[in-house]
Order: structure tokens, then sequence, then C-alpha cells
């Protein structure tokens, strides 16, 4: 097999990994791997004379559809993530609003008691 369908092929490896990476949420991870997956395009692409013209098609086509499934997940987990972040902070106004009813309401006793 050419050596750029043999680098094609393991980004391809590495593509369907980093889905799995963004399921146990390693960032770290992605971020190597995707890093290395880069590089391995950049190689195969470098040195793709006399490969295959359609096998070397037919790799980048199976790396654009995983590129894409990549893509889908992410904006649902950073959706996911900014919906769960509009809740913790709503649900953190709400208990600060509680604490400053609370001093205002103490405040108020103290001052009608003092007079």
């Amino acid at each position: 097999m050419h050596p750029s369908l043999e680098c094609l092929d393991k980004a391809a490896e590495l593509a369907r990994r980093e889905i799995g990476l963004l399921d146990l949420d390693d960032m770290a991870g992605l971020g190597e791997s995707a890093d290395e997956r880069l590089r391995l395009i950049n190689e195969a692409w470098a040195g793709k004379g006399g490969c295959d013209a359609g096998a070397f098609s037919q790799r980048l086509l199976r790396l654009r559809d995983l590129q894409r499934r990549l893509d889908e997940k992410a904006v649902r987990l950073h959706a996911a993530t900014g919906d769960l972040l509009k809740k913790r902070q709503q649900a953190s106004r709400a208990i600060q609003g509680y604490g400053a009813r609370g001093k205002r309401s103490m405040f108020a006793q103290v001052v009608t008691r003092n007079s």
C-alpha cells in the first residue's frame, strides 16, 4: 500500500478515536490526536505522487465524513455546555437574590427596632 494511503488510514482511525474522546470529555487527548491527524494528512498530501488517485480521493472523502461527524458532535456538546452554564448562572443569581433579600430584611428589622 502506498505510504500516503497508510497516512490517511491512520488519520481516519484517529478521527474515529477523537469521536470517543469527545464523549469522554478528554480535551487534552483530543487536541493531541487532532494535531497528529493534521500531521498525517499533510504528510499524505506531500507524498501523494504515484498514489492511485481514486484510492486517495476515497480516503479523503472518508476523512471529510468523519470530520463532519466530529464537528456535529462538538457543536452539540458546546450547546449542551452553554445550556448548563446558563442554568447554573440563573440558579446562582436566584441564590444571591435570596441572600440579598435576607440581608435587607435583617437590616430593616434592626432599623425598625432602634427607631
